[in-house]
């Protein structure tokens, strides 16, 4: 009595694709692009924290402009006799 067997493989197609290797592939560019996103936004916001102060140098600026227009104001209210001294005196102290 002769046993023979023979081991049956499963055949392979030239055209098929691996898709948990792509769906891997997608999601390192994901995260990376992700990372990229983090990094560049940090950036800005760093900028945008270092550029306030010299925006504080420009309100000053025009607090000081708007102050000495308002002191302007109240020289001639006082020159025409519409407010006294004293108030004068008082309302100054808001804008020096």
């Amino acid at each position: 009595m002769d046993f023979s067997y023979e081991i049956i493989h499963k055949p392979q197609s030239q055209g098929s694709f691996d898709y948990g290797g792509i769906l891997v592939l997608i999601l390192i560019v994901i995260g990376i692009v992700g990372v990229i996103a983090v990094v560049k936004r940090r950036k800005r916001k760093q900028q945008i924290h270092e550029t306030k102060p010299s925006d504080k140098k420009i309100d000053s600026k025009v607090e000081i402009e708007q102050n000495a227009s308002a002191l302007n104001i109240l020289k001639g209210r006082l020159a025409r006799g519409e407010i006294s001294k004293d108030e004068y005196d008082k309302l100054k102290k808001e804008f020096t």
